[in-house]
């Protein structure tokens, strides 16, 4: 990656490029989720956030079962509609991994924390940071920590709006 000159808003030179979030993606989706999460997903750095670090959103769709969606439900569920998550899309902050000269860490960290959210929201749940999240994330980090729901980036100048 070339190397870029800029400064974060903490005031510390930035050196390191903007990486790539398709090739993270993949290699997570591969690792973590055995491929489930569909390459339709859409992914980009969004120069807006501040002290948020990433974003999964999407909304909310529903059809009729299918026959072989029947044919495995008991009959009372065949006139229940599926809902299914549509345009899809999971957007890092530019702002805050600035702030951190684009640890490549953090952005990896963020991105499956935003990932899980899509698989719950592909297996029907509500993308929150509820039991399943937590378990979820648990698994594939195994670093002992009992909560994910927040970044531990340092956000030094990004609150503070009169620094900007």
């Amino acid at each position: 990656m070339p190397k870029i000159s800029m400064y974060a808003r903490n005031g510390k030179p930035v050196t390191t490029a903007r990486p790539r979030l398709r090739p993270i993606f993949d290699e997570a989706n591969s690792l973590y989720f055995d491929g489930s999460l569909p390459d339709e997903i859409e992914l980009e750095w969004n120069t807006r956030f501040r002290v948020c670090a990433g974003r999964c959103k999407w909304f909310w769709r529903y059809r009729s079962m299918t026959d072989s969606e029947k044919a495995i439900r008991p009959s009372w569920l065949h006139n229940r509609l599926i809902k299914y998550p549509k345009n899809m899309k999971i957007e890092l902050s530019v702002e805050t991994f600035k702030n951190c000269n684009y640890n490549l860490k953090e952005v990896q960290e963020t991105m499956i924390h935003e990932m899980v959210h899509a698989w719950q929201a592909y297996d029907g749940m509500n993308g929150n940071h509820g039991w399943q999240f937590q378990a979820k994330m648990a698994s594939i980090m195994q670093d002992g920590r009992s909560d994910y729901t927040y970044h531990h980036i340092d956000l030094t100048g990004l609150r503070n709006r009169s620094q900007w």
